[in-house]
Formats: structure tokens, sequence, C-alpha cells
């Protein structure tokens, strides 16, 4: 599991049961249960877990779903194992 930080100013509108969230550096954005998002200062920490799938939604009505994998990539997380794969080599 991973944890991302979302900021309150990329959550677009928010129900009682989830947000509308903007997908960064695009114009995609996605729902998010408030059961995966805990409050912090200026932001959320969403949970995300490796086999998770996300529905991102345009407005013109297209959507597409990603993986986690590059979902994290998007917020800046380095998935690549080579620092595990270098000790292994020691």
């Amino acid at each position: 599991m991973y944890n991302v930080r979302i900021l309150k100013n990329q959550v677009v509108w928010e129900t009682d049961k989830a947000f509308l969230v903007k997908f960064p550096k695009t114009r995609w954005k996605f729902w998010v249960g408030k059961k995966l998002m805990q409050p912090n200062q200026n932001s959320y920490i969403m949970m995300v877990w490796d086999n998770m799938k996300i529905k991102l939604i345009s407005a013109a009505g297209n959507s597409k779903e990603i993986t986690s994998d590059d979902f994290l990539e998007q917020y800046g997380f380095d998935l690549d194992n080579d620092v595990i794969e270098d000790l292994e080599d020691d």
C-alpha cells in the first residue's frame, strides 16, 4: 500500500461519500471514496493498493482505466526496484 498526497486544491467536488479529484498535469479527473482519504493540513492522504484500478474521466465524457502503478508514477513515485536489485548483487 502507498500513501499519496492529494492537495486540497485538486479536489473539484465533494459529496457525502466521495471526492472528485483532478489528475495532475492532465485534464482527467477521478472519483475516490472518502474511506480512502485521510485529511491532513492542506491536503489529503489517499491510500493506494498495488492491485487497484483507477477510472479516469474527462469533461467530454470519455473514460479510461489505469493501474495503480501508472497512477503512482504520475504522482512522482519511482516504482523501479533498482536499489533492491543492487542490494541483491552484494
